[in-house]
């Protein structure tokens, strides 16, 4: 079990996070610029490999359209703190890392004056990856769409976990900071 420390992402490890994301969530994402935004890295201490990526935003006024449509009924307060992707090695799993890096990102939405923290996490056969964690962090779950990929297009989104037709759900949890 590697020792592992958190730091804000590092320049050399940009192309191997964003392939991390979309490895293991199927989502592009990009340091845009534009966003308020922090991106985490978790690296081996020994060997100084990346292990895992954590990407969260501050929403100050409104989420974007697409996401805003996915979340009618959500009641949402501004500032927003919106845990965007994270991301696990499979032989880093099971650590700690992922509670650390949503700990940190907590914290810095917290101190960044968000009232409210967002995620969206997918529900495929194997159930939701990060609710343990989530659980352990008190976050609630709010809003479930099943089979969201079928009601839903989404051409940025390849699953991960599913083969040809995706079969995931939608499970948003929030929690009050």
């Amino acid at each position: 079990m590697p020792n592992f420390q958190i730091n804000l992402l590092q320049k050399h490890n940009k192309t191997a996070a964003y392939a991390l994301v979309f490895e293991q969530t199927g989502f592009e994402v990009r340091d845009n610029g534009r966003d308020t935004g922090l991106w985490l890295e978790a690296v081996d201490e020994d060997t100084g490999a990346l292990l895992a990526v954590c990407v969260s935003v501050i929403f100050d006024e409104r989420v974007p359209e697409q996401m805003a449509q996915e979340l009618q009924g959500v009641a949402l307060q501004y500032p927003l703190g919106a845990l965007r992707s994270i991301a696990v090695m499979p032989q880093a799993r099971k650590q700690g890392i992922a509670y650390a890096m949503v700990g940190v990102s907590l914290h810095w939405m917290h101190e960044n004056g968000c009232k409210m923290a967002l995620t969206r996490a997918w529900q495929s056969a194997y159930g939701v990856h990060l609710s343990g964690v989530l659980n352990k962090l008190a976050w609630e779950k709010v809003l479930e769409q099943p089979l969201f990929f079928k009601t839903h297009e989404s051409p940025r989104v390849k699953c991960p976990l599913c083969a040809n037709e995706c079969t995931c759900g939608l499970v948003v949890y929030t929690r009050e900071l």
